[in-house]
């Protein structure tokens, strides 16, 4: 019984009430009313979805996360015949699956299996999971290296040991320990050596800091070199001081013991003698004697030596290719294809450990001028570094010849250099061809391997005749957490370039220049003249929303008398397609299309721009019959950016005293980007540009949010810009508004 006249009761769901009210002792007022049935709480997945197959050693499990709710997921991942062992790195909340966590993030990054199959499932804790099933590529394999385990993700417990794995056999008398160290400590590890039948005397040449132990030892080392004995099985394990550990078994092969040389001589472990390599770079690596922590002499010659040495190294001599004194046990050094060389090490005064080797040669198939590098086929379809072959193809053919490279996907770990005017091509590729889709696998496709990490591209072209008809593949998406990737997302993207092209009087025509991790995809760098850069596909070059990461599809410093025609560009995620001064040059029918994936946006996609180092001087060019596609979602910022002041306190301008000729922007259309045009420039002719859907919105900016309230936004630091009369014609006034947009970039995803 009750005064008031709003009473709140707790009901189940899915449940049928009836409730009446009455003055005592009168007639009741009586109602039914049901309750809805309580809707599940069930997330989406992104990735991977049913049916999908997964390239790579991991895999990022995706969900779109329940609207309104803000708690943990249930995340499962579970392999076809598992064996038990659950995924390093996590914390699992029981045994029952490879992986079982809690969490609140929406992307977990896990290590899988090649040539598995796969189910994964996440749920908010009693509601029902949602469930995909995918599979894991096969992974192809030359060699031992291919099998190189990738390095604990951020947030691991425990390092991955790369080597000896379980129950692997050695065949040596010494073994070297090798693992991938956490991301998150660089202090030192501790890492244990054990054999069957140990009689107690430790491993010689270490300060142990245990005696319970065949090898035990605090360390910071990744590589520990230790004598093993034939014919006996080992165990070793490493981890951080107060974390868990990852542990191995592994045997050695019965066999007669290499003799060991003078106590006071180290012991050379490769290459060693009448090996040869076939690669850009050799590492020389021995183990060092017992008990001696100082110096070494290390010396390499060279078979017919022009004098150079070894760059990257402080000689303290110059009568040998490698001449230094140093502490490391394994250096690695440049050499050249098709040589004869001899390297020894020792204490100083003391007698020398020597070893002789040679590198591999290459041979071309010569048809008139054309040379056809077949060798290289053979490393399609594996992880093989090929750089080394490549270059001394480039090295020995003559200036005017063209160099072709058979269909086929080859990895590269260093640098390619071109400093002559030849022509770097497809095999049976005429530079007159259409560009092909990558599907047809019919080009040669040179790819960015993890281990690269150099500034200024895969390629870098100090002078060429052409390019044409090549993939050049950045790789991305298989580069996290390497050496170049930490670089560039600590804002240094020299480290993220794919192609530096500083040559004048050349031709670029038919490639496809994709996957840069960021900077570009081509940088023509500095000042160049006579370049043409036609009917190229720059796409899917960086990533739009995360910092430092995004990269230009195509970046030109300056040019002169240059074209730059018929080239498509899919997202690209800072500027698609950008110039910093092009005088008395052609820039028509280029193509700009953006996906609805707002990773692939961009700040803007075509920029006549000018930065500190570049002219900013357009006289004498046209700019025409361009087309921008921002895309369902308007992923692009600004379709044509005529401007610098976003980013830089500079103006580009079209006209000078000494080439009068008015620089001229027009018939270009856009459709789908927050602005159709920012222009704060001097003496540009702009008209008869084509705008839909390009206006109205507001989107956000470095500075602040803004709304272009027409499709072309003026500066007011613009000036003498002849917009043909459309800017005072009451028929197409409307397209114009003045904003100030000074130190503001458009489309700031962060």
């Amino acid at each position: 019984m009750t005064s008031s006249t709003q009473i709140t009761v707790p009901i189940e769901p899915g449940q049928s009430y009836q409730w009446s009210v009455q003055v005592p002792e009168n007639p009741a007022a009586v109602a039914n009313f049901t309750s809805e049935e309580e809707t599940p709480l069930i997330a989406a997945i992104v990735s991977p979805m049913e049916g999908d197959e997964v390239d790579g050693e991991t895999v990022t499990l995706e969900f779109q996360p329940v609207p309104d709710y803000s708690g943990n997921y249930v995340v499962r991942l579970q392999p076809t015949g598992w064996d038990g062992t659950q995924a390093n790195g996590f914390t699992h909340e029981s045994t029952d699956y490879y992986l079982d966590i809690v969490t609140s993030s929406t992307q977990i990054t896990v290590p899988i299996e090649p040539g598995q199959s796969y189910q994964w499932s996440v749920q908010v804790p009693d509601n029902p999971a949602v469930v995909a099933n995918f599979t894991s590529e096969e992974q192809e394999t030359t060699d031992g290296n291919d099998d190189i385990p990738l390095p604990p993700p951020p947030g691991s417990l425990a390092p991955v040991i790369i080597s000896p794995r379980m129950n692997d056999s050695i065949d040596a008398s010494t073994v070297t320990l090798k693992f991938w160290p956490l991301s998150d400590y660089d202090d030192e590890y501790l890492v244990r050596l054990d054999s069957e039948d140990w009689n107690g005397s430790q491993a010689s040449g270490f300060n142990h800091d245990c005696s319970v132990h065949y090898l035990c030892i605090a360390t910071t080392d990744t590589e520990i070199t230790v004598q093993v004995e034939r014919g006996i099985s080992y165990r070793w394990w490493v981890h951080h001081p107060d974390r868990p550990g990852v542990e191995a078994t592994f045997t050695v092969e019965p066999g007669e013991d290499i003799p060991l040389p003078d106590p006071d001589i180290p012991i050379i472990l490769s290459p060693e003698d009448n090996i040869e390599i076939n690669d850009a770079n050799v590492t020389l690596e021995f183990a060092p004697v017992a008990g001696y922590n100082n110096n070494y002499l290390v010396r390499l010659e060279v078979e017919n030596w022009d004098g150079v040495q070894a760059p990257g190294f402080n000689h303290d001599c110059n009568v040998h290719y490698l001449c230094i004194s140093t502490d490391d046990t394994s250096l690695s050094v440049p050499v050249d294809l098709g040589q004869e060389y001899h390297w020894w090490v020792h204490k100083p005064d003391f007698d020398a450990a020597h070893s002789n080797f040679s590198t591999a040669s290459i041979e071309l198939e010569q048809i008139g001028d054309r040379y056809l590098l077949s060798a290289l086929a053979s490393y399609s379809g594996t992880t093989a570094d090929t750089s080394a072959i490549i270059q001394q193809a480039i090295d020995v053919i003559p200036v005017g010849a063209t160099l072709e490279l058979p269909a086929g996907k080859y990895y590269l770990d260093q640098q390619v250099v071109i400093d002559k005017r030849i022509t770097l091509t497809t095999v049976g590729k005429s530079i007159d061809d259409p560009v092909s889709d990558l599907e047809t696998g019919d080009y040669a496709e040179l790819i960015t391997s993890r281990n690269f990490a150099q500034e200024d591209g895969l390629l870098f072209i100090q002078d060429i005749e052409a390019m044409h008809h090549l993939v050049l593949n950045g790789n991305r998406q298989n580069r996290q957490n390497t050496s170049a990737y930490n670089q560039v997302s600590n804002g240094n993207n020299r480290f993220g370039i794919l192609v530096v092209m500083a040559s004048d009087d050349s031709t670029i025509v038919g490639n496809h220049f994709i996957n840069a991790i960021g900077g570009t995809g081509l940088e023509v760098k500095d000042f160049r003249s006579n370049v043409r850069v036609d009917d190229n596909i720059f796409a899917y070059n960086g990533v739009h929303n995360q910092s430092f990461l995004w990269a230009d599809g195509l970046t030109v410093h300056d040019a002169y008398n240059s074209q730059f025609v018929g080239n498509l560009f899919i997202d690209n995620t800072d500027i698609d397609f950008i110039f910093g001064g092009a005088q008395n040059s052609l820039i028509e029918n280029n193509t700009v299309i953006h996906t609805a994936d707002t990773t692939g946006g961009a700040f803007a996609s075509i920029m006549i721009h000018k930065w500190p180092t570049t002219s900013g001087n357009y006289s004498g060019t046209i700019i025409r019959n361009n087309s921008v596609d921002g895309g369902p979602n308007k992923t692009a910022g600004t379709g044509l950016y005529i401007a610098s002041e976003g980013w830089y306190d500079e103006t580009p301008f079209g006209v000078t005293l000494s080439n009068p000729t008015q620089a001229e922007i027009y018939n270009n259309t856009v459709i789908n980007t927050v602005n159709g045009m920012y222009v704060a420039a001097h003496d540009f002719a702009i008209y008869d540009n084509t705008f839909t859907n390009s206006h109205g919105v507001s989107f956000p900016a470095s500075c602040r949010t803004l709304t272009a309230n027409a499709p072309i936004v003026v500066s007011p630091t613009s000036s003498n810009i002849d917009f043909h009369g459309e800017d005072i014609d009451p028929e197409t006034l409307y397209q114009f508004s003045e904003q100030d947009w000074d130190d503001c970039v458009p489309n700031w995803p962060l």
